[in-house]
């Protein structure tokens, strides 16, 4: 009776073997997930990022400054801006985007997102420098980091711990030292699992992808001291 098993037996083992053989190639050819992608569907599920009109998230695509304005703004739940007028009467930040005035305003209004300050004809008042939002311009990395410190800040959970390490080669601007240290300091500054980090190129501009990986950890850490939209 045993030997009638025998040759089903064996054709059973083949099949197991030929279906593991066969998921085996299907994993090693399917396409590995990229760095970003646990990030982007965070932000994305969290209303505070969305796709292009295409569908596309547009991961290297770079993060303008209005949508960073709004991103935050969404973050702490869409408070009430101040009145522009109150804005506007020290600086010329431009028209906002239609839909970023509120979270434009907002970020002004608050100091979380700094005017970019420009040199201009010293013989005009008020004497030589001039603020400009600039929300279509791209962020850079040091302004991202910038950013996140006095959103922290605003909203009440910014540490008073800062990172220690050399600046002597970086090429920071000097008013983002102490948000850097503060963002290193909170683990903030890694942009790839491998270790890649900010650090390096600090007045490069930042890609959708590497803010969603940045804002994504900051809402790891303080999350449940943000409130919610």
């Amino acid at each position: 009776m045993k030997k009638k098993w025998v040759i089903p037996g064996i054709l059973v083992l083949a099949l197991l073997l030929a279906s593991l053989a066969v998921l085996m190639i299907v994993r090693a050819n399917a396409p590995k997930k990229v760095w970003y992608a646990d990030s982007v569907d965070y932000v994305m599920s969290r209303g505070l990022m969305e796709e292009d009109g295409t569908g596309d998230f547009d991961p290297e695509g770079l993060l303008t400054r209005e949508r960073l304005a709004v991103v935050l703004w969404r973050l702490c739940g869409q408070p009430t801006p101040p009145d522009p007028e109150e804005i506007f009467r020290l600086f010329d930040y431009g028209e906002p985007s239609s839909w970023a005035k509120d979270a434009t305003y907002w970020a002004l209004g608050y100091s979380i997102i700094m005017p970019i300050m420009h040199e201009y004809n010293p013989n005009e008042p008020p004497g030589g420098i001039l603020g400009f939002f600039e929300g279509q311009s791209a962020a850079t990395r040091e302004q991202l980091v910038e950013a996140l410190f006095r959103f922290a800040r605003y909203s009440g959970v910014a540490s008073s711990k800062r990172a220690e390490f050399d600046f002597s080669d970086r090429l920071f601007s000097s008013w983002a030292a102490e948000t850097t240290q503060w963002c290193a300091e909170e683990g903030l500054l890694e942009i790839y699992s491998e270790g890649d980090t900010l650090l390096p190129s600090p007045q490069k501009e930042v890609t959708r992808a590497e803010a969603a990986v940045i804002i994504a950890r900051f809402c790891e850490i303080y999350d449940a001291a943000v409130a919610q939209p």
